[in-house]
């Protein structure tokens, strides 16, 4: 009985691994025909009401020679509840070599208050800014070519600060390091 659960265990993780690469890899082409100028637009916002641009971010700061892994979030998505400890560990973990982890709340600056919520709640050990919901398929569309599915929402941008792709839903950590160590050309 044991062994049959740990192949099967197994085998989910297997599949999901296929799943993430695979669309990783696809979103690399998208992101040469929209361009790096949805990177450069200020429409987000920090805790404070200052706007910035998601390039403000990408291999700079704390990311500067790091991979960088966002996580987008929304305060009543329970995945997002659920899920965010492991991206805290992971940042701890790989925030001095490999990559950091910066969350994007889609509650907008008129729901921050939801959003500082999910951060204190959670004691949230990384960067989060805030982009409003109307702005969020636009920008999501542009960088990937898709239409934004849902919450969460993973993004992965390589150390030089290329676009590596997206996956929607619960993304295990260990499928993002074992991706990173994988495809990390230092």
């Amino acid at each position: 009985m044991k062994s049959e659960k740990s192949s099967s265990h197994i085998s989910r993780d297997m599949l999901l691994w296929c799943l993430f690469t695979v669309l990783l890899a696809g979103a690399q082409q998208n992101f040469v025909f929209a361009g790096a100028e949805i990177l450069q637009q200020k429409i987000f916002y920090d805790l404070k009401g200052q706007r910035h641009a998601l390039a403000e971010y990408i291999n700079k700061g704390a990311s500067k020679g790091k991979w960088l892994v966002v996580m987008i979030w929304a305060n009543e998505c329970h995945v997002c509840n659920r899920e965010v400890k492991q991206y805290m560990d992971f940042h701890t973990r790989n925030k001095k070599s490999t990559a950091v982890v910066l969350g994007i709340s889609i509650n907008g600056w008129s729901g921050r208050d939801k959003a500082r919520s999910f951060i204190r709640r959670h004691k949230v050990n990384f960067n989060n800014i805030l982009i409003e919901p109307q702005d969020l398929n636009g920008f999501y569309q542009a960088l990937t070519g898709r239409q934004f599915r849902g919450t969460p929402t993973i993004l992965m941008f390589a150390r030089d600060g290329e676009f590596k792709g997206h996956q929607a839903g619960a993304v295990p950590t260990a499928l993002i390091a074992k991706y990173i160590k994988n495809n990390d050309g230092k």
